[in-house]
């Protein structure tokens, strides 16, 4: 099975992504991403993975629906940082909490950003956070209206 490491600057392009998408995240020095792992909805006991392609036949933004949040936490983002198991195609979907490294109100969830992975290589990085922000390798960055303020 083929893995997939990001490259330092693809990591930074994630925090620098959430950072925009965000007013309480001022640089991508405050962006905090936790990696979640994935079950299938309704199934919390079945299989997970950090990557949800490994367990959901659908593609995005298809698959967003078929999971759910089995656990999250520093040890999967570490874990995935190392590599982590792409399908046999080649596909990856993670999902990261958002949180500000240095919170001024304590450290609540400001959203999520998800990962798409196809042929190897990021296809799409796409928030949920105050502003939707999504950046392709084709359009880069796409500002899209809040679904809420």
């Amino acid at each position: 099975m083929a893995k997939f490491k990001i490259t330092v600057n693809e990591w930074k392009l994630m925090k620098e992504i959430a950072a925009k998408a965000s007013p309480e995240l001022p640089s991508a020095n405050h962006v905090k991403l936790d990696c979640r792992l994935h079950c299938l909805e309704g199934d919390e006991d079945g299989d997970t993975h950090i990557n949800g392609a490994m367990i959901s036949d659908l593609t995005y933004p298809h698959l967003y629906g078929d999971l759910a949040l089995a656990d999250y936490g520093p040890n999967f983002t570490r874990q995935f940082r190392n590599g982590i198991q792409l399908t046999l195609d080649g596909r990856g979907y993670f999902d990261f909490y958002v949180y500000n490294r240095y919170p001024t109100a304590g450290g609540d969830l400001l959203g999520n950003l998800m990962l798409y992975i196809e042929d190897h290589k990021i296809k799409l990085i796409d928030t949920r956070i105050w502003h939707d922000v999504s950046w392709t390798p084709d359009h880069g960055v796409i500002f899209k209206a809040a679904d809420f303020v």
